[in-house]
């Protein structure tokens, strides 16, 4: 698999994520948020669940599989450092890569609501995923 199949497969394990999100002003800061960039942190993760797995995981055809949400983890706590960064209390930055940023667009308290609500939802996302007494042989 290359790295536009990888990305392209990301980006659909995202929208799904995102399209969890019942709130629709939520769902509008997650879309603006997380929509765009080059994935490289899921990319990565694929490429080091392939070389450990890749005889276990056919990645062509198991789009849905934990591997894959596992490697969203990295770029939504990326954004969700992105969305801290920009904050009034950090940076105060207005704009980033020539995009508004989420307090700048939506405003603070907004910014503060999508942040906790991320991290919520990788909580149930994962909760009935993993294993915690399973150990890796």
């Amino acid at each position: 698999m290359d790295l536009i199949n990888f990305k392209n497969i990301i980006d659909e394990s995202l929208i799904s994520f995102i399209n969890k999100e019942k709130n629709t002003k939520i769902k509008e800061i997650l879309v603006h948020s997380l929509i765009g960039g080059k994935r490289i942190r899921p990319i990565i993760c694929l490429f080091v669940f392939k070389n450990f797995f890749g005889d276990i995981i056919n990645f062509n055809q198991d789009k849905t599989s934990i591997i894959y949400k596992i490697s969203l983890l990295p770029e939504i706590i990326h954004n969700i450092s992105l969305i801290i960064d920009d904050l009034p209390c950090m940076d105060n930055d207005n704009y980033r890569r020539n995009k508004e940023t989420t307090h700048f667009k939506f405003g603070i308290i907004p910014s503060y609501i999508t942040i906790i609500n991320l991290l919520n939802n990788i909580f149930i996302e994962f909760k009935n995923e993993i294993d915690v007494n399973k150990k890796i042989k």
